[in-house]
């Protein structure tokens, strides 16, 4: 009796730990700084960086090596490479952008990658991607997701920091089989829950 007592009340302990990592996954967090100084901006110029990412366990170099090896053939390796790439451009950064556009549309600020005439850019380092794997239902699974890092700097000055915070976990969606398959859709989605979440921060913290 005692031992079976004591079983839930490890289980107990795991469940509360797991149900409070959740709680703070994917939230906007560690401000550091002040975000009133955007309240009169309608324009911020976005700026995205990847190096020194790590993506799973490994760098990005080792990551990259592992995937050639896993292709039989050298051409749909290449072909992988470059969208593992153009994919930022095509469809992460896009979806951010549109996403934070939405969430803060509130205040009337908006993100621009085409427009260096501000006086404050966001700098989005993503720091982790977890490419994550599907299975099936019935099988070892594991989330995708991106850990981010987040700079707001003058434009004219990217050492001037005036703001700093970050978001970790956060977790593409994905509605069906078929995309629980699709590793790109799944960071694109990522991308847009945290573009969403950091325009209701700004919200948040901008008036």
């Amino acid at each position: 009796m005692k031992t079976f007592k004591f079983i839930l009340s490890c289980l107990f302990c795991i469940i509360i730990s797991n149900v409070c990592k959740l709680s703070h996954a994917q939230e906007v967090e560690n401000l550091d700084g002040d975000l009133s100084i955007l309240k009169e901006q309608k324009i911020i110029t976005v700026e995205f960086v990847y190096e020194g990412m790590k993506v799973g366990d490994f760098t990005e170099e080792q990551y990259l090596q592992q995937k050639r090896a896993s292709f039989r053939k050298a051409p749909d390796y290449d072909k992988f490479a470059a969208k593992w790439v153009s994919d930022r451009k095509d469809n992460y950064e896009p979806k951010f952008i549109e996403q934070f556009n939405t969430g803060v549309k509130k205040i009337g600020i908006e993100l621009s990658k085409d427009d260096d005439n501000t006086e404050y850019t966001l700098i989005v380092t993503t720091t982790k991607t977890e490419p994550g794997y599907y299975a099936g239902a019935g099988g070892t699974n594991r989330d995708t997701y991106i850990n981010l890092t987040f700079s707001i700097v003058k434009t004219s000055d990217n050492s001037q920091v005036k703001a700093t915070f970050e978001m970790s976990d956060v977790t593409g969606i994905a509605q069906n089989n078929a995309e629980m398959k699709d590793m790109q859709l799944k960071i694109k989605n990522a991308y847009g829950i945290a573009g969403f979440k950091v325009g209701r921060f700004f919200v948040k913290h901008c008036k």
